[in-house]
């Protein structure tokens, strides 16, 4: 499945310092993490019922490449605006994202985003075309359907934020499921039940129902909507996201880089830090 040689890559120690720091546009908040540097920018976007921190090893990567690094918080998550009147659909989380990015003065980005995350990073692509340089894509949503079944199921994890849904959910999210420790799920537990996440996982999760797939971007992607190479990335393990062969992708969405992270179920960047960003650097930096 993978393609190139990843193995040469070598990924730095994380190093440096991360910035985190609220931002405010219009009537909207978000949580950005940061590292400074003369490279990229890249945008790191994060999947349902998560938050920018999922991103922080990977910020600090890039970071350690000289890069310019940001992951923020999408609406209804981490410390972002939660409660109604917010479109929670693709296109509504896109037009947060692009928000945000405008008040930062980012006229064009690597995005690099997971699972709904990337659904919505491939949505920003599209319709702002020319913003994005490249786009990685790890175990997404919007290129390959999901199904009704399965899309019962990740909204039925978003409505369950009891400490004993969430720690099903991150076991899920993961090939072992020890590396779910009593930390991440307290923390995890709290901030999924902070004042209008409810209300938000709610809306969300009746979008995730009843439009996920047909809100499909591999059509867009096919036609060349985001104008940008495109890498798609797996966790080998991943049962959260149908894994996909590379002629699956390709007849998706077009030519693109294909890659499996072993040791990984969802959240390969993750669960195999290294793993993931030996794949994924040759095409950042390429």
């Amino acid at each position: 499945m993978a393609t190139g040689n990843f193995a040469r890559t070598a990924v730095p120690a994380a190093r440096g310092r991360v910035l985190q720091y609220p931002l405010g546009f219009g009537e909207r908040l978000t949580r950005v993490l940061e590292t400074r540097g003369s490279g990229g920018p890249c945008v790191l976007l994060h999947g349902a019922g998560a938050r920018a921190d999922r991103w922080r090893s990977g910020v600090e990567v890039l970071g350690a490449r000289g890069i310019r690094a940001l992951a923020l918080d999408l609406p209804g998550h981490g410390f972002a605006s939660k409660g109604g009147g917010i479109d929670y659909s693709v296109a509504g989380l896109a037009s947060f994202v692009g928000g945000a990015l405008d008040e930062l003065g980012i006229s064009e980005a690597t995005l690099i985003a997971s699972s709904l995350g990337a659904h919505v990073a491939a949505r920003l692509a599209i319709d702002r075309c020319g913003f994005a340089t490249k786009l990685v894509l790890v175990g997404p949503t919007g290129l390959l359907p999901l199904g009704q079944e399965m899309r019962n199921s990740i909204a039925a994890n978003l409505r369950n934020q009891t400490m004993e849904g969430v720690r099903r959910k991150l076991a899920r999210a993961v090939a072992d499921a020890r590396a779910v420790d009593e930390d991440w799920l307290v923390e995890e537990f709290r901030i999924n039940n902070s004042p209008g996440a409810h209300e938000s996982f709610e809306q969300l999760a009746r979008y995730v129902e009843t439009r996920l797939d047909d809100d499909s971007v591999a059509g867009d992607l096919r036609q060349g909507g985001s104008g940008c190479p495109l890498m798609v990335v797996w966790g080998a393990n991943d049962i959260a996201v149908p894994i996909g062969t590379p002629e699956d992708v390709e007849r998706a969405c077009g030519r693109a880089v294909v890659a499996l992270v072993p040791d990984a179920g969802h959240i390969p960047y993750v669960e195999n830090t290294e793993g993931f960003w030996r794949c994924v650097l040759p095409f950042v930096e390429e």
